[in-house]
Formats: C-alpha cells, sequence, structure tokens
C-alpha cells in the first residue's frame, strides 16, 4: 500500500532492503548510502519497528542513518 501512494503520486521508489545475517535483519548501509546520495532521491520513509520483521533499531542504526543523508 505504501509503494503504491508513493506510486500514484507521481514519484518512483528506491528500496533499501534489508540483509538477513545471524537470525536477524539489519539494515544494508552501504546500498542505503549509495541510494541517498543520489540528488534525485528527496526522502526516506523509516519504519520502526520494522514491519514485518519486527526490528527496532538501535540508536547506533538510527544515528548512522541520519549521518548519511
Amino acid at each position: 500500500m505504501l509503494f503504491s501512494s508513493i506510486e500514484r503520486n507521481g514519484c518512483e521508489v528506491v528500496s533499501n532492503d534489508l540483509l538477513y545475517k545471524d537470525g536477524q535483519y539489519a539494515i544494508d548501509f552501504v546500498d542505503f548510502e549509495t541510494k541517498a546520495s543520489d540528488p534525485k532521491v528527496k526522502l526516506f520513509i523509516l519504519c520502526s519497528p520494522h514491519n514485518p520483521a519486527g526490528r527496532v533499531w538501535t540508536k547506533a542504526e538510527l544515528e548512522r542513518l541520519g549521518r548519511s543523508v
């Protein structure tokens, strides 16, 4: 539903898929930083807790995301 709302408003979805390692989902920071640095990317939407993984992002993870944009 979220992606279709974005697309209906004439925008392109750029996705940053989670990594699954050691039995837990993690943010792919390399991919995120690459995509966030593209001048065409104007916004990112963060879900916490992440659905459907149920991850609540740590302070360190949130700070790293903040430094990337």
